[in-house]
């Protein structure tokens, strides 16, 4: 009877468990960022961005975490492109696909990297 108890109650923790939502820390923000198209404009490890768009490595994860959550919201904007879009509107399309927790685990990652070296913007 003990032993079945444990056993329902071993059962009942683990379905629970598997229920909740990943935490932050759990979820690998360097595999985020590659899946969730994050590497398309910012580059390998948040590092060589194309174009003009910004490097992220090295950042403050408030920061990076402010900027997406206004970017999804519509709040922020950038400069248009060649087009006439907002820089951010690609990246607003995308967000629905990131979870809250996921983007902390993407700040989280690209706030531990070590900054780009600094570079010439003229020859990019």
């Amino acid at each position: 009877m003990l032993r079945t108890l444990a056993l329902s109650a071993s059962v009942a923790v683990l379905a629970l468990a598997a229920a909740q939502p990943a935490k932050a820390q759990e979820l690998d923000g360097k595999k985020l960022f590659l899946t969730k198209t994050c590497v398309a404009c910012h580059g390998r490890d948040g590092k060589k961005p194309i174009q003009t768009y910004p490097e992220l490595a090295g950042q403050q994860v408030d920061y990076l975490l402010r900027q997406m959550d206004e970017i999804a919201s519509g709040a922020r904007l950038s400069g248009l492109d060649a087009r006439g879009y907002p820089r951010t509107q690609g990246m607003k399309d995308i967000m629905h696909l990131v979870a809250p927790e996921e983007r902390k685990a993407i700040a989280t990652w690209l706030a531990s990297l070590p900054a780009a070296p600094p570079r010439d913007r003229k020859s990019t």
